[in-house]
């Protein structure tokens, strides 16, 4: 693996794709967007992705990833 996260993070993390993310630093089914304070941002499909919490605009989510988040924070990815 590329990237290291806490074992009790991925343990929380039902993730459908193996921890791809951790080999690429990338969600295979979401694109990062932006942040917004401490808040990931992402663009995805809601009918591929169980992490995607809709905030009110069309394309766009709050990643709720664990794994993901931990991504962001730790390596700014």
């Amino acid at each position: 693996m590329a990237y290291e996260i806490d074992k009790k993070i991925l343990d929380e993390t039902k993730c459908k794709h193996t921890f791809k993310c951790l080999e690429t630093g990338k969600c295979p089914t979401c694109e990062s967007f932006e942040t917004m304070g401490k808040e990931l941002l992402v663009k995805c499909d809601k009918n591929t992705c169980e992490y995607a919490i809709d905030i009110g605009y069309s394309n766009i989510q709050k990643c709720g990833c664990p794994t993901r988040i931990e991504l962001h924070k730790k390596y700014g990815i």
